[in-house]
């Protein structure tokens, strides 16, 4: 065996998981964008649903319990979906009246990182503002993606939530 035939062996053994390995790192975004739109992913004991999403949110923060408007359960219950951006359009504007008529808001990120920057929503809250806006990213963008009544009036409740904290700053 020369070594023309030993390094064309070699070559022909690699090509195959030196492609594999390229073709994963070329499609890592991609891929994790399209995992993000899925509602119910589940693989042996791990899973994501928006309910469970919703739960994980609000842990860790002592919930205000406010209360759904009957604008707003009765919306939950006709159209989740709707509740949902209803409730983050409703976001969106305490934001813009919170930072004051001389901000030139872009952009829901753009706001809570200025409302954050000045004192009027906590680190954690700040989180919890971004998770809930991926969420609602999802709801609005994938028209596939089921929500129940109950998902809607969790998500309208965080958002309350951060509403009143934003007021009360």
């Amino acid at each position: 065996m020369d070594i023309y035939i030993f390094i064309a062996t070699i070559i022909g053994s690699l090509a195959w998981p030196i492609a594999s390995v390229i073709i994963v790192i070329i499609l890592k975004k991609p891929i994790s964008k399209l995992l993000q739109s899925i509602k119910k992913l589940k693989y042996k004991d791990a899973e994501f649903d928006f309910g469970k999403e919703i739960v994980k949110i609000s842990e860790g923060k002592e919930p205000l319990n406010t209360p759904l408007s009957y604008k707003s359960a009765e919306l939950a219950e006709l159209s989740p979906k709707g509740a949902v951006l209803e409730a983050w359009l409703s976001l969106e504007q305490t934001m813009i009246d919170a930072l004051g008529p001389k901000a030139t808001p872009k952009d829901a990120f753009s706001m809570a990182q200025g409302l954050r920057i000045n004192g009027k929503l906590s680190s954690s809250s700040y989180e919890r503002l971004q998770r809930l806006r991926k969420l609602r990213n999802i709801v609005v963008h994938i028209p596939e993606h089921e929500l129940t009544t109950d998902e809607a009036e969790s998500f309208i409740r965080l958002v309350n939530d951060l509403r009143l904290e934003i007021n009360n700053a």
